[in-house]
């Protein structure tokens, strides 16, 4: 009986675990060839104490010119919290902040203002979707304790993750054979849960209270303040992905491989340009002074 009972009491732990749901994530991005670490720590630039992202996931796709030369690898890390979500949960969503998206795809992609090259467009970043700027919940209506809710918990787990690795080499070593020329290194804050069932948005604008269930992926649009090892202030603006476990591998499929050709795009017409000005210098005959 008592095995019997002990068999119960581990079979409701595992239940309750959200370890089962973390698994599943990583269980998905290592099927499909991303090397993956489970919780790894660093020391926040809070409070230099430990803390932990529940996955780090990275992957190396290769980047060709317009022959099919091999240039190097842009090397793609999500920095995954994921969260397994019961209650109601409602997100207040109005348009994005479209300058701001810019600066920050220039500045962390490194792509070219959309202005000069309208194939940054193509970034998921600047889509034309709307963006969640506030949440609800039942907990922190009822406590009056947001910054203890789910979401807020995986948004100061992911950014400051996010903040904490940024300057840093890849958290992944790379496999075996491997090709190790990395021409830039891609970073997605990401917040996973294992369902948009309890998900509801409600625009901003909209006076009557209409609310619809949230069906697919979505971004956390926010101006986040923190303060780095020196001490100093900042505040920033991010974009954070919220990806269900159900879109999960249609959002490592389709979005992120395809901001991965946008960035390819910037390679292939950079290489295209030194082919042309090296052609040009073998051509041109020298004039004499």
């Amino acid at each position: 009986m008592s095995n019997t009972r002990d068999k119960e009491k581990i079979a409701k732990l595992i239940a309750k675990s959200g370890n089962g749901f973390h698994a599943r994530v990583a269980h998905v991005l290592k099927t499909h060839e991303w090397s993956v670490v489970v919780s790894p720590y660093y020391s926040d630039n809070f409070t230099d104490k430990p803390r932990e992202i529940d996955i780090a996931a990275e992957k190396s796709f290769h980047v060709n010119d317009d022959l099919g030369h091999y240039l190097g690898v842009i090397n793609v890390r999500l920095l995954i919290e994921c969260k397994y979500i019961t209650s109601p949960t409602v997100f207040w969503v109005d348009a994005k902040d479209q300058e701001r998206a810019v600066k920050l795809v220039v500045k962390e992609v490194r792509l070219s203002n959309p202005k000069e090259n309208t194939n940054t467009l193509g970034h998921h970043y600047l889509s034309r979707d709307s963006v969640a700027k506030l949440i609800s919940t039942e907990k922190s209506l009822n406590n009056n304790e947001s910054e203890y809710e789910p979401i807020n918990k995986a948004i100061n787990q992911c950014l400051n993750a996010l903040i904490c690795y940024r300057n840093r080499p890849d958290i992944v070593l790379p496999r075996y054979g491997e090709p190790s020329k990395i021409l830039q290194r891609v970073t997605y804050p990401i917040i996973a849960v294992n369902s948009f069932e309890n998900f509801y948005r409600i625009d901003m604008d909209d006076n009557a209270g209409k609310f619809d269930q949230i069906k697919k992926p979505f971004q956390l649009e926010l101006n986040y303040a923190y303060t780095d090892r020196d001490r100093t202030p900042h505040t920033e603006y991010f974009l954070v992905d919220v990806v269900s476990m159900e879109k999960l591998l249609d959002f490592l499929i389709s979005t992120v491989q395809s901001d991965v050709a946008v960035i390819n795009q910037k390679f292939s017409s950079e290489e295209r340009f030194r082919g042309s000005a090296r052609e040009h210098n073998l051509t041109t005959p020298n004039r004499a002074r």
